[in-house]
């Protein structure tokens, strides 16, 4: 149901990223994480100032093993101020510590 409703979120406002940011996220939760990243792309494009949207296209990164790709999301995200304790916490497990 709530693909559903945010696949009509999104065509009533392709210009809204929250819709693509959620719907990434419940691919995310389903462990379809190509599709995820797929809709954070999106949400990116729309709108390049959401520190959430690197930080959960980051997360999907790192459950496919793509770390330098995971570090660059998670880097954008501690830059745009997005949770930077998490953020840096999640930096360090991956092997990339921050002061």
């Amino acid at each position: 149901m709530a693909l559903i409703d945010l696949d009509e979120a999104t065509r009533l406002d392709p210009a809204n990223p929250w819709p693509y940011i959620n719907r990434g996220n419940v691919y995310r939760e389903q462990d379809q994480y190509e599709s995820a990243i797929t809709e954070y792309n999106t949400a990116i494009e729309l709108d390049p100032g959401i520190g959430l949207a690197y930080y959960v296209r980051g997360l999907a990164y790192r459950y496919i093993g793509d770390i330098e790709s995971a570090r660059a999301d998670f880097e954008k995200a501690l830059e745009l101020g997005y949770d930077p304790e998490r953020v840096k916490q999640l930096l360090a497990e991956i092997g990339f510590p921050v002061d």
